[in-house]
């Protein structure tokens, strides 16, 4: 029984109650690779803030909102990354689809967004 409450606990930080936005990605803090599923329709800011060793982040085109300081933060020195080795963001959509939807969002310098050919 207190491992299943602590599961549940665990699965609230890290998605919304209806498990559509990717609140939190700490429970996964040390994998390099992180695949966003794909019942999730958006990612809040605070989603990648416990991700210090992702190296690359597969988006899929279930995804529709992605909050513009999702991979950057600010602090006292300024816009920083959240994830310092993130190397590559791969979205499952077109680059048309990437601008429409979220050119909003904040790429720091030296990530690439890879998208789907059309």
């Amino acid at each position: 029984e207190p491992y299943r409450r602590q599961r549940q606990m665990c699965i609230r930080d890290r998605y919304s109650m209806d498990e559509k936005t990717i609140i939190r990605f700490g429970l996964h803090w040390h994998l390099k690779s992180f695949t966003v599923p794909s019942n999730i329709e958006k990612i809040a800011s605070s989603a990648f803030q416990m991700g210090y060793h992702l190296e690359k982040i597969t988006i899929p085109i279930t995804v529709k909102e992605i909050e513009s300081k999702t991979f950057t933060e600010l602090n006292i020195r300024g816009s920083e990354r959240r994830c310092p080795y993130l190397q590559k963001i791969y979205y499952r959509g077109t680059k048309e689809m990437w601008d429409a939807n979220f050119s909003n969002v904040e790429i720091p310098d030296g990530v690439t967004v890879v998208c789907r050919k059309k």
